[in-house]
């Protein structure tokens, strides 16, 4: 794991533990990596960076701060990586959308995620995505497709033996 990807472990560390200052500080460690670094490894730090910060603005509860640096990651980690991380990077903005009540924006990028994760062939974030999809849905007043959706999720999860993800399709089924 190169240093940025530890420090960006240590970032959400510290942000779960209430140690803010240190969570600052490890933050602004990844950021002077980035500023040093070049090529596809300053890319790959930048894109750590972008991800630790729109999180952590996610983490605080300050979703609309959040998603300037979350689209930054996406971005950098389509242009250095397999489909795979870009595709956690549009999960998590399609979340970060559903925090601030823009469903079709939630929407769009959970789409996203989910073809993404298809390409990748990771039936985990597959779920999660199809669980996604069908909360939009149910935001949007259209059940019939969050229906479809969360039988999806259903499937994959009990697939996975995901039991924590298998209650909450149910949840979301009621």
């Amino acid at each position: 794991i190169p240093l940025s990807g530890f420090y960006t472990q240590l970032v959400s560390l510290h942000q779960n533990t209430g140690q803010l200052d240190s969570m600052r500080f490890y933050l602004a460690a990844i950021e002077n990596l980035a500023s040093k670094s070049q090529g596809k490894e300053g890319t790959t730090i930048q894109a750590n960076y972008y991800s630790a910060l729109g999180l952590s603005y996610k983490r605080l509860g300050n979703f609309k701060a959040a998603i300037p640096p979350l689209l930054k990651a996406a971005e950098l980690a389509k242009i250095i990586s397999t489909p795979e991380p870009a595709a956690g990077q549009y999960l998590n903005i399609g979340n970060t959308y559903m925090n601030i009540g823009a469903f079709g924006k939630a929407l769009q990028y959970h789409l996203e995620a989910l073809r993404l994760f298809e390409q990748a062939g990771n039936k985990k974030g597959q779920s999660f995505c199809y669980q996604g999809i069908c909360e939009d849905f149910i935001e949007l007043k259209n059940y019939s497709k969050a229906l479809d959706y969360v039988k999806k999720a259903l499937a994959l999860k009990t697939e996975l033996a995901d039991k924590r993800g298998i209650g909450n399709a149910y949840s979301s089924m009621g």
